[in-house]
């Protein structure tokens, strides 16, 4: 039960799945941060997520997919308003509740930390600022992402939407 304190995957056939997705199996996975339990700003997200070491963050779309990212890569927010870093991590993905989608191709920018917005994989998954309250957050198809078929993957068609919840959590 290594995801037992999430409120998106409850269902422990799809929390062993999504655990099978890491590189190493941890002896826990504590939660950090929700979206409905601390506020849906960046700011909230940063302030309890960055610094933190390797984070698997689970998103809930007001439509019902579920999907996510993981990182090695810490989150680390500049404290100012109009700097980002871009970091390479060959061991981040994104997923679907159902399957990995992909493995990052380590030659290219696997996550985007930007104090202006939530968790950023590639240009795969970008939640916005209050993403909860808006459709700024997108998800798109890239050939960054070693792609296998992605036809079936809806939550990966270059599509705007509203976050019911999502959770970032460290192993």
């Amino acid at each position: 039960k290594l995801l037992k304190d999430s409120d998106i995957v409850k269902d422990p056939e799809d929390q062993l799945r999504i655990i099978g997705y890491l590189p190493l199996l941890p002896k826990e996975i504590k939660k950090l941060y929700s979206a409905k339990a601390n506020g849906c700003s960046s700011k909230k997200f940063h302030e309890l997520c960055d610094r933190q070491g390797a984070t698997l963050t689970i998103i809930k779309s007001t439509k019902g997919y579920i999907f996510g990212g993981y990182t090695e890569r810490s989150w680390y927010n500049f404290n100012c308003n109009w700097q980002y870093y871009r970091a390479q991590d060959h061991h981040s993905f994104v997923f679907s509740v159902n399957r990995k989608v992909r493995d990052m191709d380590g030659n290219f920018t696997s996550v985007l930390k930007d104090p202006m917005k939530g968790p950023v994989f590639g240009p795969m998954i970008e939640i916005a600022d209050n993403g909860c309250e808006n459709e700024d957050s997108f998800t798109t198809v890239n050939p960054m992402y070693k792609q296998v078929q992605l036809q079936d993957y809806t939550e990966f068609k270059e599509e705007h939407f509203k976050i019911e919840d999502y959770e970032a959590a460290i192993k």
